[in-house]
């Protein structure tokens, strides 16, 4: 099984879904990643040092090829150029799992990104819709989150595969630099980021008996085989 991960800027998919992405590239899945932005309106980095941060977080998590569709950070939106690069990635990746942000989100570029990954999935699946490849659409999409939080459908424990996480999320180097040291204050760099990150992971895990939980969304009922296995 392929599975491919979208996330907005260089660093979404570690702070939401990075103790994901490491267990499945251990359980023997092939992983793609793609950020949809270079995330170049950010307070801190350039677009080169966020483009190699995230080549090296990708590294670290395990995962195979890095993509990313080089559209415009803060400007982000659904439209016809954002969707046929999405759709032709999609057809150029062929995953059979996407995992992508929750259409609800205070950031405007997260929830276009929602958008943006659900159409283009499900438009490359269509015989006479214009881009290049083969027509493929992925068995399912699930969603995670980023700056708010629903109810999710089930919750992962990525105990095994925290430090992993940790380490990929710090390859994001730019983003976690010290405001003494002239980086401008964001809610990346501010003191106790990284106590109070913890505790929304904490909280899933809880739920589930781990230590730590990553949480996803399904928009379809998700079919059991076996009930003892729940």
């Amino acid at each position: 099984m392929k599975i491919l991960v979208i996330g907005a800027h260089p660093d979404d998919i570690e702070l939401s879904v990075g103790g994901i992405v490491a267990k499945h590239v251990a359980m023997g899945y092939e992983v793609e990643l793609c950020d949809l932005t270079a995330g170049e309106m950010g307070s801190n980095g350039t677009p080169e040092q966020r483009l190699a941060e995230g080549q090296e977080a990708a590294k670290i998590l395990g995962a195979g090829r890095r993509h990313n569709l080089g559209l415009p950070d803060g400007l982000l939106i659904p439209d016809r150029h954002a969707i046929l690069k999405m759709a032709e990635l999609v057809r150029a990746v062929a995953p059979d799992l996407v995992l992508a942000p929750w259409w609800q989100d205070r950031h405007p570029d997260h929830e276009a990104a929602s958008l943006i990954a659900t159409r283009g999935c499900h438009l490359a699946g269509l015989h006479k819709f214009p881009v290049s490849g083969e027509r493929h659409r992925p068995e399912r999409m699930l969603y995670y989150f980023l700056g708010r939080i629903g109810e999710p459908s089930f919750i992962v424990n990525v105990d095994d595969f925290w430090d992993t996480k940790m380490a990929a999320i710090k390859a994001h180097a730019s983003q976690f630099a010290s405001r003494e040291d002239g980086a401008n204050p964001t809610f990346l760099n501010r003191g106790q980021f990284f106590e109070n990150y913890e505790l929304r992971f904490r909280t899933w895990g809880r739920g589930i008996g781990a230590r730590y939980g990553e949480a996803l969304v399904s928009r379809e009922p998700i079919a059991v085989q076996d009930i003892t296995y729940v």
